[in-house]
């Protein structure tokens, strides 16, 4: 397969919005009384319980060969800024602690360098984090959401490494944009396939709405270096077949993924 930008006119709008169904897929809302009761104490003060203003809305379970058992815990921290009213997962969670989880049951909380906080005057929203293996390496992944018309992308991932979680650079967004042909443009955030490691990415040109992207559509591979999520290569399609198409073919992919990672 030749990985360069193809050639063609654009005969119609792209409509196709992936920008978090990956994210929100990754959601698993039912929280245990177990878990409310085993964690909620750990991120959530006493007076806040009591007044139900902090509550852990999800508790996900990773295993990693190089940090052991580990829990992303989920939960709305209330506030004058962060209300009843915009707590509402899967979508919206404004906080998430990780923890390790020891042979004997003892539980630690991680200081990552880039914490699991959303910025609530902008409205950051958390969402569930994974590990990856890639390669000979493995990586977490902390996704972070910033709301509005851009719905960008500002996750944090990590190398783990000798038991520290190295952070990484990711300017998906910048790398892409630098890379295009001229007369396209990247508006909204990158949210790639981890399971496949690709990513697909509706491009706008000027006059567009932002709704309504026309000038083509990106389609790439991405990968984990030492330092770096970055893009691997990419393809640039534009006319109506190719681009349907290509989305097609994101979404059946996407959908076999999904099923593979549920059954």
């Amino acid at each position: 397969m030749k990985w360069l930008p193809a050639v063609a006119s654009l005969g119609f709008v792209v409509t196709f919005n992936l920008s978090n169904t990956i994210c929100a897929e990754q959601m698993r809302l039912h929280v245990s009384a177990v878990d409310k009761k085993t964690w909620e104490p750990l991120v959530c003060t006493e007076a806040a319980r009591e007044a139900g203003d902090c509550y852990v809305t999800q508790v996900v379970r990773l295993r990693s060969r190089f940090a052991g058992n580990l829990v992303h815990v989920l939960y709305c921290e209330l506030s004058p800024t962060f209300t009843q009213e915009r707590c509402y997962p899967p979508e919206q969670v404004n906080r998430g602690e990780l923890f390790s989880v020891a042979d004997d049951g003892g539980t630690k909380k991680l200081a990552l360098p880039s914490p699991s906080v959303g910025d609530e005057g902008i409205g950051d929203y958390i969402y569930a984090a994974r590990i990856k293996q890639f390669r000979d390496s493995e990586f977490l992944i902390t996704p972070v959401r910033m709301s509005g018309t851009g719905n960008m992308n500002t996750s944090s991932y990590y190398a783990l490494k000798g038991g520290q979680f190295v952070p990484l650079v990711a300017t998906l967004e910048q790398d892409l944009q630098e890379r295009l042909p001229a007369g396209m443009e990247v508006w909204k955030g990158i949210w790639p396939d981890f399971d496949t490691m690709t990513f697909i990415r509706p491009l706008w040109k000027k006059g567009d709405g932002n709704c309504c992207p026309s000038a083509g559509v990106a389609v790439g591979e991405i990968e984990f270096t030492d330092t770096r999520l970055q893009i691997r290569r990419f393809r640039v399609f534009r006319g109506e077949r190719a681009i349907r198409r290509e989305l097609n073919k994101w979404a059946a992919a996407h959908a076999t993924t999904k099923k593979q990672r549920t059954e």
